[in-house]
């Protein structure tokens, strides 16, 4: 089993890595991720809005970091509603836009389902630096993003559920290869 530590400063604890998800995880469960901090005075000197709400400010040193404002948009639906599949025909419909899956580091929950949510709004965060919006393909809801650290770092949420019929969902779910893990009685 590898064993991961993590950065102390930040108050992570050290653990053991089994696999994906909260309950595949041993020892005690990290942290919340801690609020957005000063890159020059470090954790624990958490940034505060100025600027009017454009910037985050240190109260210490007075470093600032920039908050585009960007909207971040989320395509959510239930597992096997199609959220994987539109990914591609979104990116090409979308060309103002970064277009992800999820999924693709599903790996970072081991470390906890916040700090994973949390990664992706500071992905967008950066993303909306270079003058793009994201859009996010997975299972998130509004209330998981709303009190994250990174939330600040964000403009406007947008939600689009995808939905299929409860047939074509048990199909697509019984298709699915075992490591997933589903049970489509308790799905649909």
């Amino acid at each position: 089993m590898p064993r991961v530590v993590t950065w102390g400063d930040i108050g992570w604890r050290s653990w053991t890595v089994r696999g994906y998800g909260p309950d595949t995880m041993s020892g005690p469960s990290p942290e919340a991720p801690g609020a957005e901090f000063c890159m020059q005075c470090g954790p624990g000197t958490a940034l505060r809005p100025g600027d009017g709400g454009r910037v985050l400010v240190c109260p210490r040193c007075r470093w600032e970091r920039e908050v585009p404002g960007r909207p971040l948009f989320v395509v959510t639906g239930a597992s096997a509603a199609g959220k994987t599949t539109v990914t591609s025909a979104l990116a090409k419909a979308l060309p103002a836009c970064d277009v992800f899956d999820v999924d693709v580091t599903l790996h970072v929950a081991a470390l906890g389902w916040d700090v994973w949510r949390n990664t992706w709004l500071q992905l967008a965060h950066s993303i909306a630096l270079n003058g793009r919006s994201t859009v996010l393909c997975g299972s998130l809801m509004p209330d998981q993003l709303s009190g994250l650290p990174a939330r600040c770092l964000v403009g406007p949420l947008h939600f689009c559920t995808l939905d299929c019929p409860d047939e074509i969902l048990a199909a697509r779910l019984r298709a699915r290869t075992a490591w997933c893990g589903f049970a489509v009685d308790l799905a649909v």
